[in-house]
């Protein structure tokens, strides 16, 4: 299975697959990873992820709610645009989602970040921030009407 430390996260809607698209390094072709994320997946992930966050970071104020969002372990970054030229010239091969897992490191207050399918896996290190713009930013992809989903969701 490859391992890819993940730098960017970019979520959009694929309306032909009715799926979220979860790229992960959208600019790095030896790096990417194009995750796709069923309705039902992601109805389990973010309640879960939302649960994860409290338990850890407690009540702590929202930061972004953009659509791509970058960072790594050593110096996270706000979001940025993302660039939809390089985002199609360096597509890759979608795969299924299958696997989320969080873990909380004491030490350095971060969340690691697990994202897993048949082929490829993905690692990231996120701050309380970070990880708040990346659930934030996935939520913003949500075709709410269309999957019947509050737009508080």
């Amino acid at each position: 299975m490859e391992k890819i430390i993940a730098n960017t996260f970019t979520p959009l809607y694929d309306a032909v697959e009715d799926r979220i698209l979860l790229i992960i390094n959208y600019e790095d072709i030896n790096n990417r990873v194009d995750f796709m994320i069923t309705r039902s997946f992601l109805l389990k992930i973010l309640p879960s992820m939302e649960e994860f966050m409290f338990r850890h970071y407690g009540l702590e104020e929202s930061q972004s709610n953009t659509s791509s969002t970058a960072g790594t372990a050593s110096t996270p970054k706000k979001s940025t645009p993302t660039d939809f030229a390089n985002l199609e010239l360096f597509a890759k091969e979608k795969e299924l989602l299958q696997e989320v897992n969080f873990t909380y490191n004491e030490k350095n207050q971060q969340t690691i970040l697990r994202l897993s399918s048949k082929k490829s896996s993905v690692v990231a290190s996120l701050e309380y921030s970070m990880l708040e713009s990346v659930k934030n930013a996935i939520k913003k992809a949500i075709p709410h009407f269309e999957w019947g989903f509050s737009i508080n969701f």
